[in-house]
């Protein structure tokens, strides 16, 4: 580091004058690059660039280099003939790098776009005899960006273009308007909170006139060489214009104070602060930068900063922001004994809603939704910087709100795993319903999305931790049924009660995309909606707003594109996402230019001000609303989704609220612990600077936190994401992994075609040996949980348990003296003959008549493994007591070396399967026991068409007709439609569900053959009440997409007052210019039921519409 010290000549010439200056600090800034000649920096983010006459260089606040552009790539643009960097600026944003060449009467100006590596020719002219630089050689051309307008200094005039934020992708430039100017323009640059345009000539500083018409006088002065604008430089107070003098014989730099910018007229020459001089006469450029410094240009590039600065700099003051967030989240926290954590409702372990501004009563309303964000911010910073209060923090919120603290607040959840969001300062779900008959506990696909993904990784993070690796075992099982709510075409019920998915269809255009993704893993039937219509990038919109940087929607709030980044991996780096989430920076960039911010601006969801009256632009005053880049209203920048952006790697916001931070816009918000006040970034209005916040959430905060955690140890965060579905399985690390949360079974395949079956395993699964490939299979009906550790940590009576031996024989009645070994799938139990083990598995619950099939393997085990036999064996009793079994419903595989698979079916008054393992010869190890779920098959007429249009509607067109593509008899429903038809065609079936029970859950499965391509065939369902009133229309809940062949199923839940479903297949042509024929064969139609739950659990007041909570229960 070198000190500026100042010359005693001029110490004495200035103190005539009664000038003082400043000592600096000057540490070297990096180029890789010989002769610099010029200097940028963005004026609200951390963009930095030096230029020389061959090459930019573009780096970030550590001197990382970002970007650079050599002589080749410049060429293209402006030809081999030599020529001289003569101008360099950035928008505010540093979205666009502006750079001019100058060639004797050929002078060129390029773009840069930082976000996609394009470079652009803006324009080509003379711009005139360059001003005098330092010791007399050609100076520079002064460049500045405000407000859709570029701003380029020549020998006369102020060029003025419009240059808005699709201008250069449309390459629709027109001429830029001229502004005389009383001399060569060596620098331009913007005060962005009075928005007023300052240049400078060698003998002067001037302003852009109020009309922008003319250049107006402000001070005058000699060997000026170019001025910048350092808002936020050195000590506070002293930020202002900074002019760079070079009288060839030593370097100056003046400031003009911001408090003196605003005067209309012009300013005393006196008016001029000296901050350095001394400085060599090969000064030639000066930068102010968004970090409170001043990037000078003279032998080297050197950054310059005051040592009297109280305010802490950039990387402590990353630290003490990340340090506000841990308070803030802690703050909210119910636990009392863990400092820095509160007290308000007593019920430890639940979560306050937000942080307050002092003054404002402290938040007493617990919100489960956001739970999970509350965990990935805890387990980030200790990932980054260890606390020890952090692993029983996580630990205390995952057992409340799972359910299972001691208290019994907390977790409430519906039937099928979806935790209600709402609390009041009691502990307790919100009671009551809405007009519309909705729980206003409003149990939400919101909290599990986000909670379990963090419980996953709690367990992963700390996996000494017993009881964390439970809790995600539980929550894992908690989730069921997910295709009753994912559905086809990105639709998605966010609500859901005891019943299923209100009556409410929703869209998969927000975060919910992260409960499409668990779902999909979880529910087979759910997976091939979601692969289809959610998964890739691709099978979203595209909005142009930013044209050749398109994203989903320029109107989404920062926290809806952080979030699924944060929990999937593939959001994050996946095809198409990488650059959707670039883009999003990019268009957030756009628009902190098109807004002319004086900060970085991002933008997401929050309160607004009450507005002043009246309020002609129609505001939204005092409400919340979902800001976004493309629609921010009163102009609110969102400092948390500012930092947010470190997640994805970009440093460059961060500076932007690093300058909000030494400009003062810290918001003092109480600690609920009783601790000191936080000061954290928060909201700031440009338009209503006046207005400080409230309130700030969890939901509108936490991802501020993780882009700290990002910025000051990078490589953090990746170890927070995870995968849940996953379009193929991988083999890494020796382990295989494809989609969980459901167990998949796995057969290893060698080089030889021996194949080696490893029944059912969870991903990630330990693979005992290589294998050339494997096939993964998902499980053909609803998986039953055999280990059932919900009923098990709920106090209620386990269906069954220990089916994979893990803890010998434990749950198990054994005769003779079987053994526990390792299995080639885990464990496994061996049987000599005459030896058995078996166990009653209750399943009560479902209807008579529901199908089962019970897989596991069997091997030939000892020495000689020629004669190994043993037998898979169920029988059916009313009881679970082996001595009353059912008569004549017995189902028996004898065999080894095999999955042996049986299927049985539900008797009337047979409430538990039994599952006997006998040794029938030899020795035989049974492992890997497995019970899937088929429903039971109800009566459905003419499903397979052999009685024509019987019990069905058509529509015109749609026929029944003998063909090969039948798959059951000789007809099938044929529905067609010609080249560009786009009107339905449609077929429909009226299901009679009035007299099944609540509760009831039906999974509808046909056979379809598809021919040609281009069509839409979508299934619709409609309920109607028993008056014959239309309940609801649910649109997409399945399809068939061209090249299906085979089975397809679709589920769908009784809510009250169904009484007849419609069930319609519709096809119609994709686009006009489809061509050819598209045919779709529908068969074999049949209807399955499940029952979820008994009605006579329901109690009249459940905060999910039917179920009891744990509370409830206990006072039962």
């Amino acid at each position: 580091m070198q000190y500026l010290r100042l010359l005693s000549f001029s110490l004495l010439s200035l103190a005539s004058v009664g000038l003082q200056a400043s000592p600096l600090d000057s540490t070297p800034w990096a180029f890789d690059g010989a002769n610099p000649s010029l200097t940028a920096a963005a004026s609200v983010a951390g963009h930095y660039a030096v230029a020389s006459d061959d090459s930019i260089e573009v780096r970030d606040i550590n001197q990382q280099p970002l970007y650079r552009l050599g002589k080749a790539r410049l060429a293209q643009l402006l030809g081999d003939q030599p020529h001289q960097a003569c101008g360099l600026g950035f928008t505010p944003s540093g979205r666009y790098l502006f750079a001019a060449f100058c060639r004797e009467g050929d002078d060129s100006l390029l773009a840069f776009n930082t976000n996609t590596g394009k470079i652009s020719l803006v324009d080509r002219r003379d711009l005139g005899q360059r001003p005098a630089g330092q010791g007399g050689a050609p100076g520079q051309w002064g460049i500045a960006y405000f407000q859709g307008q570029l701003y380029l200094g020549s020998e006369t005039a102020l060029l003025r273009y419009r240059l808005d934020r699709n201008s250069l992708y449309q390459g629709q430039l027109g001429e830029p308007e001229r502004i005389t100017a009383p001399g060569p323009i060596n620098g331009i640059a913007m005060e962005m909170l009075g928005q007023q345009l300052f240049a400078s000539t060698p003998d002067g500083l001037w302003r852009l006139g109020p009309k922008g018409g003319r250049l107006l006088p402000v001070v005058s002065g000699q060997h000026f060489i170019t001025l910048t604008m350092g808002r936020v430089f050195g000590m506070p107070e002293q930020g202002g214009l900074f002019v760079l003098q070079n009288n060839g014989k030593q370097g100056r730099i003046w400031s003009l104070p911001q408090q003196s910018l605003a005067e209309p007229e012009a300013l005393a020459d006196d008016s001029l602060v000296l901050l350095a001089e001394g400085l060599s006469a090969q000064a030639r450029d000066l930068t102010a930068t968004a970090d409170g410094a001043l990037l000078l240009l003279a032998d080297s590039v050197q950054r310059l900063t005051d040592p009297r600065d109280p305010r802490l700099g950039y990387h402590d003051w990353l630290e003490d922001e990340l340090a506000s967030y841990l308070a803030a989240i802690k703050s909210l926290i119910e636990h009392g004994d863990i400092d820095g954590t509160s007290n308000l409702i007593g019920k430890p372990g639940m979560l306050m809603r937000a942080i307050v501004a002092p003054g404002v009563e402290p938040s007493d309303t617990p919100i489960a939704d956001n739970v999970g964000w509350a965990l990935f911010l805890l387990m980030a910073i200790d990932q980054a910087r260890p606390d020890p209060d952090i692993e029983p923090l996580v630990e205390l919120l995952i057992q409340t709100h799972a359910g299972l603290n001691p208290h019994g607040h907390g977790g409430v959840r519906t039937v099928d795993g979806h935790f209600v969001r709402v609390y009041g300062n009691d502990g307790l779900p919100r009671a009551g319903v809405n007009a519309k008959g909705e729980v206003l506990s409003q149990p939400q696909v919101y909290v599990s999305m986000k909670f379990l993904p963090a419980a996953f990784k709690a367990a992963e993070l700390y996996p000494d931790n017993p009881r964390l690796q439970q809790y995600k075992e539980y929550l894992r099982q908690l989730v069921v049924r997910s295709s009753d709510t994912v559905k086809a075409e990105q639709r998605i019920t966010w609500t859901n009660d005891d019943h299923g998915p209100l009556e409410i269809n929703n869209r998969m255009s927000n975060e919910t995309w992260i409960f499409g993704d668990i779902g999909a893993a979880q529910d087979p039937y759910a997976t091939e909606d979601y692969a289809n219509y959610s998964y890739q990038r691709s099978s979203f919109r595209t909005d142009r707003w930013l044209q050749g940087e398109p994203v989903i929607l320029a109107s989404h709030a920062a926290f809806i594109v952080n979030g699924a980044t944060l929990i999937l991996n593939h959001h994050f780096d996946g095809e198409g996402w990488l650059a959707q989430n670039r883009n999003y920076y990019g268009v957030t960039m756009a628009a902190t230019d098109e807004m002319g911010a004086p900060y970085f601006a991002a933008f997401s969801a929050g309160n607004h001000p009450h507005c002043p009256k009246p309020n002609p632009q129609g505001l939204p005053c005092g409400g919340y609303y979902n800001d976004g880049p493309s629609d921010h209203p009163n102009n609110l920048i969102h400092f948390p989704a500012v930092l947010g952006f470190g997640q994805h790697g970009f440093t460059s916001p961060s500076v932007g609220a690093y300058m909000a931070y030494r400009d003062g816009r810290r918001q003092r918000m109480h600690n609920a612990s009783g601790g000191d006040d936080i000061q954290m970034l928060t909201r700031w209005s440009h338009t209503l600077p006046n207005y400080r916040m409230r309130a700030v959430g969890i939901a509108d905060f936490w991802y501020g936190g993780i882009g700290l955690v990002e910025t000051l140890k990078p490589g953090t965060i990746a170890k927070l994401r995870g995968d849940f579905y996953r379009p193929q399985y991988k083999v890494e690390g020796g382990q295989l992994l494809y989609s969980n949360m459901t167990p998949r079974r796995v057969i290893g395949i060698d080089a030889d075609g021996l194949r080696t079956d490893y029944g059912f395993q969870m991903s990630p699964f330990d693979l005992p040996r290589q294998h050339a490939e494997f096939e993964v299979i998902d499980p053909q009906g609803d998986w039953v949980e055999l280990e059932d550790l919900v009923a098990q940590l709920d106090g209620q009576p386990m269906r069954f348990t220990n089916p994979h031996f893990e803890r010998g024989l434990t749950g198990w009645e054994a005769k003779g003296t079987p053994r526990v070994v390792d299995g080639v799938s885990g464990k496994g139990v061996v049987l000599s003959a005459g030896q058995s083990v078996s166990q009653a598995l209750d399943l009560s619950l479902d209807f008579d008549k529901t199908r089962f099939l019970v897989q596991l393997l069997g091997f030939e085990q000892g020495k000689d493994k020629t004669a190994g036999q043993g037998q898979l064996r169920l029988r059916w009793s009313s009881d679970g007591n082996p001595a009353n079994l059912l008569p004549g419903q017995e189902s028996q595989a004898l065999g080894s070396e095999q999955a042996m698979l049986l299927a049985t079916e539900k008797p009337e008054g047979g409430n538990f399967l039994h599952i006997e393992l006998l040794g029938e010869q030899g020795q035989v190890r049974f492992e890997n026991l497995v019970v899937l779920r088929r429903g039971a098959q109800a009566a459905l007429a003419n499903g397979d068409f052999a009685q024509g249009e019987r019990h069905w509607q058509l529509g015109k067109g749609a026929e029944v007709v003998t063909t090969q593509q039948a798959s059951v008899g000789e007809r099938a429903l044929r529905l067609q439609r010609g080249p560009g038809m786009l009107a339905w065609q449609q077929a429909s079936r009226t299901l009679e569900v009035g007299d099944d029970p609540l509760g009831t859950r039906y999974l509808l499965r046909f056979d379809a053959e598809t021919l040609g391509e281009g069509f839409k065939l979508e299934l619709m369902m409609e309920a109607y009440d028993k008056a014959g009133n239309r309940l609801v229309e649910r649109r997409d809940i399945g399809d068939i997409r061209p090249g299906h062949s085979g089975e397809r199923t679709v589920t769908f839940r009784k809510r009250p007052d169904y009484h007849q479903l419609v069930v319609t297949w519709r096809l119609k042509r994709r686009h006009a210019n489809n061509e050819g024929e598209a045919v779709v064969y529908i068969d074999n139609l049949r209807l399955d039921k499940e029952r979820v739950w008994l009605e006579s659990d329901c109690v009249e007041d459940s905060p999910t519409a039917c179920l009891p909570t744990r509370l409830q229960r206990q006072a039962q």
